[in-house]
């Protein structure tokens, strides 16, 4: 009997990690669009650094693809709070692209395009959670930014 909690508390404790583990790739390149897109709104651009911001988020993506394996969720057999994490950076490098950031991303660094050809796999797992009423509903939209702050 001991052994099995044992077991079942270690599986319990790798599953809160992976989801923490999750959580930081997630706020690392949430963290590094966000530095992007106000550095590209600067008038005198440091190209070192945005080339920086780019690699975290081609990296922070690639490792989000690789931990997910083609698993229909992030962490276990049911939606929770990584997917929403993902989901949630996953719409955002929807806006990126749509609003033309990710052409600029790509003239600092070339290894950057579109995320969802350079990580199909996470695409088909944006796409798959996007079939949730949930997540379709909660979806954040952008907005057009009409004052200059920088």
């Amino acid at each position: 009997m001991a052994l099995s909690l044992h077991v079942r508390d270690r599986l319990l404790w790798n599953a809160v990690l992976e989801v923490k583990r999750l959580d930081v790739l997630v706020s690392g390149v949430m963290d590094a669009l966000v530095l992007l897109f106000w550095e590209s709104a600067r008038e005198h651009q440091s190209v070192p650094w945005m080339q920086r911001q780019v690699r975290k988020v081609i990296g922070g993506l690639r490792e989000i693809e690789r931990r997910l394996g083609g698993r229909a969720y992030a962490v276990g057999d049911a939606f929770g709070y990584a997917d929403i994490s993902i989901v949630a950076v996953l719409g955002m490098m929807d806006t990126v692209d749509s609003v033309g950031l990710g052409a600029k991303f790509q003239s600092v660094d070339p290894a950057y395009s579109a995320w969802r050809s350079m990580y199909p796999a996470l695409a088909a797992y944006h796409d798959h959670l996007h079939e949730r009423p949930s997540v379709r509903e909660t979806s954040p939209v952008m907005f057009e930014l009409r004052q200059q702050i920088v």
